[in-house]
């Protein structure tokens, strides 16, 4: 991970993808107030629409909503990125109004196109 930052946050979106099990929207759905560094967990609660961007939208079932258990060197991760955020935004006057975990340096979320497939 020492080469993901603003400009490919698509890699950070990966790692979390895969350390978590995670769907993409709601990998892109996640905001910082659903992340529990004290206890190590994130809330999955809801997914954003990244296809059409039209913002965030509920879980298609209810048991889709959970809490699940993070490693800390997932959540070492997560407090990079969200230093970088601050640093970034705060030098382009940006204000995160949604607190989401992954726009871009552009402050959009990404859509899939943008996350490489991984083939195995």
């Amino acid at each position: 991970m020492e080469t993901a930052n603003l400009f490919y946050v698509n890699k950070f979106e990966i790692a979390l993808a895969i350390t978590t099990g995670m769907r993409y929207g709601e990998v892109v759905g996640l905001t910082w107030n659903d992340i529990d560094f004290k206890n190590h967990t994130l809330k999955i609660n809801k997914q954003y629409d990244y296809q059409t961007r039209s913002g965030f939208k509920k879980k298609k079932t209810e048991s889709s909503n959970r809490i699940i258990d993070v490693d800390i060197k997932t959540l070492d991760m997560l407090k990079r990125l969200k230093l970088m955020q601050f640093k970034l935004f705060l030098n382009q006057g940006y204000i995160n109004k949604h607190n989401l975990v992954f726009p871009n340096n552009r402050h959009k979320i990404p859509t899939d196109n943008a996350v490489p497939l991984i083939r195995l």
